[in-house]
């Protein structure tokens, strides 16, 4: 077949139809057993993502939001290492395993979906390359199971706090007059994290809930909250988040029966208190729901 890839797109030359990029990357873990029932760990990863094809080339809508396309989007490179530590434990007859780790992750002309206001009363996202970015943190995690007769209990639950930060913020005023606040935080990313799950068995039954939580966004797009060359919130995004500016909590429950060896019968309750929050300006997540289900192995 003759090749039909196009040489030009928006302006930007394509020789021969083609666009290539490519980069050596390299991962290295350790894991050394300093106790018994003690380790140590440590990783280091490089990363490279190429830009897709809907990122580079392809023009959509959705609503009455646009899709642009950039070819000249550059790849997105990074690395991250980690160093943790993980314990065994024995208490009043419970098993259990603590693990404290932390991390930093560097990324390069990274990728991300810009907002932007085409004209007066049009809208839309880009994907632009922001600049080098850092996600520095620690997480604590925390699991054990306590066994007596007929019953057994089961916990885990982490703890993740994160400094998501633009390293090029104070030289770079086009990142600050994207964001919605003065602070360097990368947008729709939150700083503190936590679960906690518990789950009591008796025979063939068992209760269970959890619980999790998400520190506030503290910065989303500008334009999301002054409507752009508009400069009012004509979404009314800031206004909505004005009220719920101190993350949110949702709580879970489950409850499930074993009918035979190879089958389970679960009923779940997800939101139960019906907390409203959003993960993206504009668009609500799930409220209050229940499903049941039906775990058959062969």
């Amino acid at each position: 077949f003759k090749d039909k890839s196009p040489k030009e797109y928006l302006g930007v030359s394509i020789p021969d139809g083609r666009i290539e990029d490519g980069d050596f990357i390299m991962r290295y873990g350790v894991n050394y057993q300093l106790a018994e029932y003690t380790s140590l760990r440590a990783s280091y990863g490089q990363g490279y993502r190429f830009p897709t094809i809907t990122e580079r080339f392809i023009s959509t809508t959705f609503s009455s939001f646009s899709i642009l396309p950039n070819p000249l989007l550059n790849p997105e490179k990074g690395w991250t290492a980690e160093i943790g530590v993980k314990q065994g434990f024995k208490i009043f007859g419970m098993k259990g395993i603590a693990d404290i780790a932390v991390f930093d992750s560097r990324y390069f002309d990274m990728i991300e979906f810009t907002f932007l206001q085409t004209d007066m009363f049009s809208f839309g996202f880009k994907p632009l390359n922001i600049g080098d970015t850092r996600i520095k943190g620690i997480d604590l995690g925390l699991g054990g199971q306590w066994e007596h007769k007929d019953w057994k209990t089961t916990i885990f639950g982490g703890i993740t706090f994160i400094n998501p930060t633009y390293t090029n913020f104070d030289s770079n005023p086009e990142i600050k007059n994207t964001l919605s606040t003065d602070e360097n935080v990368l947008k729709y990313r939150s700083k503190q994290f936590y679960k906690f799950d518990l789950e009591i068995s008796y025979l063939k039954f068992s209760l269970g809930g959890a619980i999790r939580y998400a520190s506030n966004q503290i910065n989303v797009d500008k334009a999301f909250e002054t409507g752009g060359q508009l400069n009012s919130d004509i979404f009314e995004i800031k206004y909505w988040r004005s009220f719920h500016n101190m993350g949110y909590h949702l709580i879970d429950f489950r409850v499930s029966y074993e009918l035979n060896r190879i089958a389970k019968l679960s009923l779940f309750l997800n939101n139960a208190f019906n907390e409203e929050y959003s993960l993206r300006p504009g668009l609500l997540e799930a409220p209050v729901n229940s499903s049941l289900r039906l775990d058959v192995k062969f």
